[in-house]
């Protein structure tokens, strides 16, 4: 087979997308409980990581100062 009639392989991040696309058909909708322990949990993580993402939000503009992410990325 030549590149034109070759199938593209999928990337890891496109199988994993898959994957999931098709958990999401088969596995029921988590609990009311379920979804807001999800949530207080990534609302913690977020919290717990708010200096690491000023930082890496710092680096990609430049360095962007804390006080102005804080007030442009709510």
């Amino acid at each position: 087979m030549d590149q034109f009639t070759e199938k593209p392989r999928q990337s890891a991040l496109e199988d994993a997308f898959h994957r999931l696309f098709e958990l999401s058909r088969t596995t029921p909708a988590p609990s009311l409980d379920q979804r807001l322990d999800r949530l207080a949990r990534l609302r913690a993580a977020v919290a717990e990581n708010e200096a690491g993402f000023a930082q890496a939000i710092s680096a990609d503009f430049g360095h962007r100062s804390a006080t102005e992410t804080m007030i442009a990325e709510p």
